[in-house]
């Protein structure tokens, strides 16, 4: 689908942790995730990004996703604003690389993940435990 301002993002071959076939690569299929790496992320991304993110992976196959918030609103019923937003996010965590004017490269895996998902989840013991004791 052509969509106006479409921003592409290319999709590279995906490594470890994120593991495929090779015989695979032109089908649609649901990934097999390293569950430690994918916690990681599950960790790591509000939802909404963790949606685009799975979403992104689904074009892998292809190559590219032309991202579009009119797709992601047929999709996932987000407003243009907010598919920008999580645009946004995956590239202020570096999911997304700007390599060009409109165009990006997914990570689906940066090397900063374990720190944030670690942080975030020793913010969210600390905070279990403070209710606990209420």
């Amino acid at each position: 689908m052509n969509y106006k301002n479409q921003k592409r993002i290319s999709i590279e071959e995906l490594k470890s942790p994120l593991r495929h076939s090779k015989e695979d690569k032109d089908k649609q299929f649901l990934l097999s995730l390293n569950w430690e790496e994918l916690l990681n992320v599950m960790s790591d991304l509000d939802a909404p990004e963790y949606v685009l993110w799975q979403y992104l992976l689904k074009w892998r196959g292809q190559g590219y996703y032309d991202f579009s918030p009119a797709d992601l609103e047929i999709n996932f019923g987000w407003s243009e604003n907010s598919a920008r937003k999580y645009k946004k996010g995956l590239e202020d965590k570096k999911y997304l690389t700007k390599n060009s004017e409109n165009r990006y490269v997914f990570n689906p895996y940066p090397s900063e993940v374990e720190n944030r998902a670690a942080k975030r989840r020793e913010e969210n013991r600390i905070k279990h435990e403070s209710h606990a004791r209420k």
